[in-house]
Formats: structure tokens, C-alpha cells, sequence
């Protein structure tokens, strides 16, 4: 049986897919929990999951999100990794940080008041390979960011149980996975994808910048992305702002109307989001580090 969380349901399966039918709630359910695919073929098994996964019934509505399932729970889902990619390839030839302007902007239009602009940039040591991004969206199951460095890295993606999808804007990233045993070459334009439970070796080469939406339990990869701060570069200040910002942005996610996951947990979300909006802000400015100095050097003579 497919995974119901881990499937990312490809272009051509999307919507209404050949001989399918939106369903009523009843319908809907009992798809879900598989109770009529076992009798069909695997394709059409793998087509009507896909398409169960990009109709959600809500109350009396059909709404179009991906729906993953965590401890019993529904999952709602905010962002679709090709619409991201759609994003990131508007911003193909424009000169930095001009890009990074346009893509955030197109995300906007695309997801209205999901998308904040105001969050500094900041490193990522994690892996070996170290890197600055800049967060546009957080929750607990999502993230949206823009990510590089321009002068290239390598190291470890990984192993995690979160799905990556990043596209290449600018330079060059080479990787290879276990039983590759020759790299594979991205470059502008071309999309990088890391599944869940897969690793990857990367290599930056010359420098590389992309933009990547990630989906999973999040907070279980938290460990990975701060440990090389914390016990090898000793960089509190980089371990700090990067807990700040996601402690922010989680907090408005809660604090926004749209949310409606955990019903029951709505207060408790609201009330803690006022605190991390005060709190996560509040570290973030008192961390950002001074702009850097460049030492003129004399002209001889």
C-alpha cells in the first residue's frame, strides 16, 4: 500500500485524473482508509490515492491541498512543491539579490499571507557544509526557504524523515546517493529532490543558490541542523538565531487565522504564539551580528 504522508503525487496525477470523481465525505473516508484499492490495479491504485491526497473534503467544501495523517490527525499541508518550483523559475536570470525578490513576491501572490519577508539571513553549518539562508515560512510540518553561498561547500545532507524539493536559481550542485556511482550535475532551473529516509553527499562547487520547500516532522531534524554550531564551529550566535527565527515564524503560523489544525489546541496556540512573537523577535535583533569590515589596503607607490 502507498504511503498516505509520503506521496508526492506527480503532474500528471493531479486533479481529476482519467475515470475519477470527487467523492462525499463517506466516499472520501472510506478511500482513504483503503478499503476499495486493494481491488483495483496498482496503477489505479497509485492514481486514486494521488488524487484522494489533492481533494480533501472539509465540512461541505472541496478544498485543493495536499492531506498527510500524523499520531491519527489530519494534516493540512499549506504549500505544493511545484507551485514552488513554478516560484523559483520566475526568478531565473535576474541578477542578486534582485532574484530572491522576485521569488518571495511570486510566492506571495501565489499563497497570500502565508509568506514573510522580514527575517534576516543567517548560517547554516550543518552536514559539513555550511551555507546562509533566509526562512520565508516555518510551522511545525513546513518550511520555505531560499538557501547558497557563493563560494561554494560540501558535506552531508542528511538523513531525515522530512521530503526536500529545491530548484537550482543559481550556479552549480553536484550529488550522488548510495550505489551512484557517478555525480549528478544541477544547474539553473533543474529541481533536486531528497525523499524521505534518503541521504545524499553534496558538492557546491564554485558557489550555488536554491530555493527549497521541505515536508516532514521538521523538529526531528533540528538536532542535525544545530549540531555542527553547537559542538564544531562553536557558533552559539548562528545556533540561537536559527532557533529565534523558527520559534518566530511558528508562532504566526499559529497566530494566523488560516490555522486550523488541532482544534482542540487553538487556544494554547494562540496564546503561545503571542509569547514566541515577542520573544523569537526579540532574540533575533539582539543576536544580529555587526556588518562585516573590509580593510582598505594602501596604494604602494
Amino acid at each position: 500500500m502507498l504511503p498516505i504522508e509520503d506521496h508526492d503525487p506527480p503532474r500528471a496525477a493531479r486533479g481529476r485524473g482519467p475515470g475519477l470523481q470527487y467523492v462525499d465525505r463517506a466516499g472520501f473516508l472510506q478511500l482513504l482508509r483503503v478499503e476499495l484499492v486493494a481491488e483495483l490495479p496498482m496503477d489505479r491504485e497509485r492514481a486514486l490515492l494521488a488524487n484522494c491526497l489533492q481533494v480533501g473534503y472539509l465540512g461541505n467544501e472541496i478544498v485543493n491541498r495536499d492531506i498527510g495523517w500524523r499520531g491519527g490527525r489530519m494534516i493540512h499541508y499549506i504549500f505544493d512543491p511545484e507551485v514552488i518550483d513554478e516560484c523559483a523559475r520566475a526568478g531565473l536570470g535576474h541578477p542578486k539579490p534582485e532574484m530572491f525578490d522576485v521569488i518571495a513576491k511570486e510566492i506571495e501572490q501565489r499563497y497570500p499571507g502565508r509568506i514573510y519577508h522580514d527575517q534576516p539571513w543567517l548560517y547554516s553549518i550543518a552536514g559539513g557544509a555550511m551555507i546562509q539562508m533566509k526562512l520565508y515560512f516555518a510551522s511545525l510540518f513546513e518550511y520555505v526557504m531560499i538557501w547558497g553561498t557563493p563560494i561554494g561547500s560540501e558535506g552531508h545532507s542528511g538523513r531525515h524523515r522530512v521530503a526536500f524539493w529545491d530548484t537550482v536559481i543559481d550556479g552549480e550542485a553536484w550529488y550522488f546517493a548510495e550505489g551512484q556511482f557517478e555525480k549528478r550535475v544541477y544547474r539553473p532551473g533543474d529541481r533536486i529532490f531528497v525523499g524521505k529516509g534518503q541521504a545524499c553527499g553534496m558538492n557546491f562547487t564554485d558557489g550555488v543558490w536554491a530555493v527549497e520547500y521541505a515536508r516532514g516532522p521538521l523538529m526531528l531534524s533540528l538536532p542535525f541542523g544545530l549540531a555542527d554550531e553547537l559542538l564544531s564551529t562553536l557558533d552559539y550566535t548562528a545556533a540561537l538565531q536559527t532557533v529565534s527565527i523558527y520559534t518566530t515564524l511558528i508562532g504566526r503560523h499559529w497566530a494566523a487565522r488560516y490555522n486550523r489544525d488541532y482544534p482542540l489546541l487553538i487556544p494554547f496556540k494562540k496564546l503561545a504564539a503571542l509569547l514566541m512573537n515577542l520573544i523569537g523577535p526579540a532574540i533575533t535583533k539582539a543576536l544580529a551580528p555587526p556588518p562585516p569590515i573590509e580593510l582598505k589596503v594602501p596604494k604602494r607607490s
